[in-house]
């Protein structure tokens, strides 16, 4: 069972950090209402190849079963739009797009492609692809909320979300420092191999971190995009405003002696992150 529940991530790759929730409140349960729209348009594409391909009366039922065993999330996934705010305009569209895109990139690239189809519709009949199998805990979320029982929380107020994206942004200029000067400093392996060394040393405060926004709800993609376009924007002035070659040569002097990991530059900020990991909002 598990393992299916595997197979159907790594098809259609979607993840809650895909949606396209812009809302100023927490972004859970609308993320997890786009998450949905998109596994649904992803299978609906397959069913759409697979009919065409093998007109197989089978696995056309195995399909259209899923979709009425998942017809009462569709209805969950509406009240709880009408009910926490409005999707951004185009939203579900959008999430319908993306998903059909994954899939198609995905339907490309198999060889057996009747073998797929068969494939998923044993799948699909053994119900490892349904919502609650394939998304236990969005699915688990939507019900809360549905019930009444998540509040909506106030992400763009609360400073445990503004310090978590700060620390975030720390990790989005590393990155962007480490692939500058690669790009400037040729060969590049070295500097992503010690990019990578970094991310590794410094992984405990990042799952801090995206425990802070988890709770929070504060991963949407829009508030991701722009943090990380800020911070690309003050990792590029960090080295126009100095001599390239010689802040690369001490970016790695600093990296490699263990200077620039988050535990020396800002002890105290992982204090706080673990402080603010254990609370539930």
């Amino acid at each position: 069972m598990a393992a299916w529940a595997a197979v159907s991530l790594m098809l259609f790759g979607l993840a809650v950090w895909s949606g396209p929730a812009e809302a100023q409140t927490d972004d859970r349960v609308m993320n997890d209402v786009l998450l949905l729209i998109k596994e649904d348009a992803a299978l609906a594409a397959l069913d759409t190849e697979c009919a065409q391909l093998l007109g197989d009366a089978d696995i056309a039922r195995s399909f259209a079963a899923q979709r009425e065993r998942m017809a009462p999330w569709r209805i969950v996934s509406a009240a709880l739009i009408g009910t926490r705010g409005t999707l951004p305009p185009g939203g579900a569209e959008a999430a319908r797009e993306a998903g059909q895109a994954v899939f198609a990139a995905d339907w490309a690239r198999r060889e057996d492609k009747p073998g797929h189809c068969r494939t998923m519709a044993l799948a699909l009949d053994a119900g490892v692809l349904d919502h609650p199998s394939a998304y236990p805990a969005e699915t688990a979320r939507l019900l809360e909320a549905h019930a009444g029982r998540l509040p909506v929380l106030d992400v763009a107020g609360s400073p445990a979300v503004a310090h978590a994206a700060e620390i975030k942004a720390m990790f989005y200029r590393e990155e962007a420092l480490f692939a500058r000067c690669g790009a400037l400093d040729p060969p590049a392996e070295p500097y992503r191999k010690a990019g990578r060394t970094w991310a590794i040393e410094n992984s405990h405060a990042e799952i801090l971190v995206d425990q802070i926004l988890d709770n929070w709800g504060a991963k949407a993609p829009g508030r991701v995009a722009e943090g990380r376009r800020r911070a690309e924007a003050e990792a590029e002035a960090q080295l126009t405003g100095s001599e390239p070659a010689a802040f690369c040569a001490e970016l790695m002097r600093a990296a490699a002696a263990g200077e620039r990991d988050i535990a020396v530059t800002h002890y105290d900020a992982i204090l706080r992150l673990q402080r603010d990991a254990e609370v539930i909002p």
